[in-house]
């Protein structure tokens, strides 16, 4: 929008009336590149995108490209996403096939630069083990070592545990430090936190390659009750003694770390 106002040399200070505000359009360049992602959950895997922001779509963004394949492939299976959609469930196994996959976003200026994502196999955890994380006034503190295996930084990730399948993945890049830091640290700070539900946080080390996976954690922001019983309690004597055995709590339910039972 734009409106004009004129004034004289010789009257600097005295100005005319404002002319009609007129509205215009400047033509769309290509997108900027997208920041691409993945979770890989169980034998499922996700490839996941955020949206560009006004000043990186340069224009109004009609769709995404999808490209996928191993490196070898000429002939990569191409899939196209809607503005509005930021994630692509791959079909189960075919990661393995189709572990190399770049996203392009378009407007109708053209394609933007692609951005690509190699599937690691995190088959079983990635050889990882899951330790627990404290919530510290609405945020997560990560700790992790330098790793010889990134060459471009880290990825920090989290998601609320029990909806890995949702597409609720959020993820950070960081880069690696100029000097020789003995110790990377990062607060996870997400307005989408609540209390009573256990978030998965990992850290990735950045690679030209598949991504490589450091460390798991999970944890509660802030923990609470159960808010559901044990189930299908029973009773069974064995001599002098009595046996109980029951269902546990559904673990959407725990939020919290269960610690035992009173009976």
């Amino acid at each position: 929008k734009a409106r004009v106002q004129c004034g004289s040399r010789e009257h600097f200070y005295k100005w005319g009336d404002w002319s009609n505000l007129i509205t215009f359009v400047t033509k769309e360049e290509i997108p900027e590149a997208v920041d691409v992602w993945m979770h890989v959950f169980g034998e499922q895997t996700y490839v996941v995108w955020n949206s560009l922001t006004a000043a990186q779509s340069h224009g109004t963004i009609t769709r995404y490209v999808l490209f996928m394949g191993n490196s070898t492939d000429r002939n990569k299976e191409r899939v196209t996403k809607s503005l509005t959609e930021f994630c692509h469930k791959l079909v189960a196994g075919s990661a393995k096939t189709h572990n190399v996959i770049s996203i392009s976003a378009e407007n109708s200026a053209g394609v933007s630069r692609p951005s690509s994502i190699t599937i690691p196999d995190l088959f079983l955890g990635g050889g990882v083990n899951t330790s627990r994380i404290k919530g510290n006034n609405g945020s997560f503190d990560v700790f992790w070592e330098p790793s010889p295996n990134s060459s471009c930084g880290y990825v920090l990730d989290w998601y609320p545990t029990y909806k890995a399948k949702e597409c609720s993945l959020k993820w950070r890049k960081i880069a690696s430090s100029s000097s020789k830091v003995k110790i990377y640290s990062d607060r996870v700070l997400d307005t989408d936190f609540k209390e009573g539900v256990k978030y998965t946080l990992s850290v990735y080390a950045c690679s030209s390659g598949a991504p490589y996976l450091l460390q798991r954690r999970e944890g509660y922001m802030v923990e609470l009750p159960p808010s559901g019983t044990v189930q299908n309690l029973s009773a069974k004597q064995e001599g002098l003694n009595i046996d109980l055995s029951w269902i546990n709590v559904h673990e959407e339910e725990h939020r919290g770390f269960i610690e035992g039972y009173n009976v």
